[in-house]
Order: C-alpha cells, then sequence, then structure tokens
C-alpha cells in the first residue's frame, strides 16, 4: 500500500440518500455486563466470519474464496451479490445468446458497492419488474472470479440468470470456451439473506441463519482517494452489518463507559452494510504496525431491536499476530 493511502482523507462513494428508513426506536428494558470479543480473520485475512453479540460468539468461520455468488433469499428481491473478498468483479454483454459471448474484450465490470445498496451491484439490472412479476432480461453476464487464499486470478465465468415458475433462481454458467456448463436450479432459503453459489462447487452452506449473526468481519472492495483526488479501488477489511434489520452509528464525542441506554436516542443510525467498516484502524508505515483510532463508539441495534455499544481495543492477538480484531461491547 502506498503512503498516500493512509495520510490522505479517505472518501467513500456511498449513496446515503438511499437509506432513508427509518422507524421508531423503542428502549428494552434489559441489560448485560460489559464483555471482551475476537476473531480470527488471521494474518492472511483468509477467513470470514459471522459474530454474534448476543451470545459474544463466532456462528461461523469459512475461507473467503469458498463461495462466489449470493441469491437473496428475499420475497420481492432477486438480486444478487459477488464475493467482494475475492475482488469479484461483473459485467454485462452485448449478448442475450449463451454461446455468442467468447471474451471480456469490450466489456466494462464493476464491484458491488459494500454498501449494501441494491441498485449499487455489480449484477443490478439482470431482472426488470413487470407489475409485480420479476422477469428475467436474458442478457448474458461476464464474471470476473477474482481471487484465491493465495491471491493468484481465478478468471472468467459467463452467465445467464432466469426465474422459475415458483420464484426459484436457475443459472447456467460456464467458461468462457464453453467449457464445464451447467445449469442449476437454486431456491430461496427463508432462514437465510443469502444462498451462497461456488463455480467449483455448487450450492455450498456459507452463511448461519440470519437471526443468529450481528456482524460479519471480511474483506470487501472499496473506493478510496489518493492526495491528488483520485479514486481508487481497494480490498479493505473490517466489519459488515448482518442486512436483516440490522443498524449501526458511531460517535466521536462519548466516553465508551458512561453510554447509556438513553444515549441511543442521539445516535444517528443507518443500515448500510459497512456503517462500522474498517476506519477503527489505522496503518502505521514507519513502524509496520496497525493501531485502532482512539474515541469511536459504534452503538447496534439487532433485528430483535437491542442496543450494543462497542469500541474496539485491538487488532492482534496474544503472540501479536494481526488479523485478529478485538473488541469490548455491552448490551444496553
Amino acid at each position: 500500500m502506498n503512503k498516500f493511502f493512509i495520510t490522505s482523507t479517505l472518501v467513500v462513494l456511498f449513496l446515503s440518500s438511499c437509506f432513508k428508513e427509518e422507524e421508531a426506536i423503542y428502549l428494552p428494558p434489559t441489560s448485560g455486563d460489559t464483555q471482551v470479543g475476537q476473531v480470527a480473520m488471521g494474518e492472511n485475512y483468509s477467513n470470514q466470519i459471522f459474530f454474534d453479540l448476543t451470545s459474544n460468539l463466532a456462528i461461523k468461520t469459512h475461507e473467503f474464496d469458498d463461495w462466489d455468488l449470493g441469491f437473496s433469499c428475499s420475497d420481492t428481491s432477486w438480486h444478487i451479490i459477488l464475493n467482494n473478498a475475492k475482488t469479484m468483479a461483473a459485467g454485462v454483454s452485448a449478448y442475450t445468446e449463451f454461446d455468442l459471448l467468447k471474451s471480456s474484450t469490450g466489456i466494462t465490470t464493476n464491484f458491488d458497492n459494500p454498501s449494501g445498496r441494491v441498485e449499487d451491484m455489480a449484477l443490478y439490472g439482470w431482472y426488470e419488474k413487470v407489475g409485480q412479476t420479476a422477469v428475467s432480461t436474458h442478457e448474458i453476464w461476464l464474471i470476473n472470479r477474482g481471487t484465491d487464499l493465495d491471491y493468484l486470478p481465478l478468471g472468467n465465468r459467463k452467465i445467464s440468470i432466469e426465474i422459475g415458475d415458483h420464484g426459484q433462481y436457475i443459472l447456467r454458467h460456464a467458461k468462457l470456451n464453453g467449457l464445464l456448463e451447467d445449469t442449476i436450479v437454486i431456491e430461496k432459503d427463508p432462514s437465510l439473506n443469502y444462498v451462497s453459489f461456488s463455480f467449483d462447487n455448487g450450492i455450498v452452506p456459507i452463511e448461519p441463519p440470519k437471526t443468529d449473526w450481528t456482524l460479519l468481519f471480511a474483506g470487501y472492495q472499496d473506493i478510496i482517494y489518493t492526495n491528488e483526488g483520485e479514486p481508487v479501488p481497494y480490498l479493505l477489511r473490517g466489519a459488515l452489518l448482518n442486512p436483516y434489520y440490522t443498524w449501526a452509528g458511531m460517535d466521536t464525542s462519548l466516553v465508551f463507559d458512561n453510554i447509556v441506554l438513553a444515549d441511543t436516542l442521539h445516535f444517528v443510525m443507518n443500515r448500510q452494510l459497512n456503517s462500522i467498516g474498517y476506519e477503527w484502524k489505522y496503518y502505521d508505515f514507519d513502524n509496520g504496525t496497525y493501531s485502532v483510532v482512539p474515541n469511536r463508539n459504534y452503538l447496534i441495534k439487532n433485528y430483535q431491536g437491542y442496543f450494543f455499544k462497542l469500541r474496539f481495543i485491538d487488532f492482534y492477538n496474544s503472540q501479536h499476530q494481526k488479523g485478529y480484531p478485538t473488541f469490548e461491547f455491552q448490551r444496553l
């Protein structure tokens, strides 16, 4: 990483106006003791970890290259996400006939915006609504699979997606030369946010039930700016919210130990998945180490309506290995 990435002000391209959903805040009557949590992303950041604040447990851990695509299980949406930790990207071709797409030449690809806004997903537009019915556009899409655990490129795939009579996804995929072609039917699972798919292994069990976790610790792509104001895609590591009615906000004015439930009325909260993100830590080039940014307090509200205060206290484990976010939190 070049030094100017850190010394500059990092500006993220968010369309926050698209997250205007509001709801009344109520105050659950119970609270808990202050606890310390830690997750093991690893020194090479090879792991993605689903963490639950209610139980203070890492509910599920898997290697970041175990999946490629996530298919929404929402009753009203059929959007598809990329595995952002692999630096994946996607772009639509000019073709509606599967066999005609044989090259990536001339196709512009994009990665998913980490805010989670559906309209900013790379595969946005593969279907359209006709009344209340979702209908495929029948376009053929190019998928850049990004990299594996050793950060070696995994190459390209082409896909087409149709919607079945009962709302299933019908995914056709192959290499650009036509090899490894297959078609698979993917059913929605209402207990999950997404059903995960791997081009190598088909449907894979990645995400735990959406009511079992709060935060996902993972790598993800975003845009940062150089000192010259140039936008640069960059792979970051941080904490993302559970899309299932989880909210978060950040404050730098309050003392963490003094934050109480009544303070939640004054926090500005939203459901952008990267509301916590990565900026709770910074890299010191002179010493070659990460440090936690002081005085950053996060407030998190889960789908049950419970509030938690959280602050990061370290990025290293007891063996001084990086990639082990450590945080203090309390249910209010």
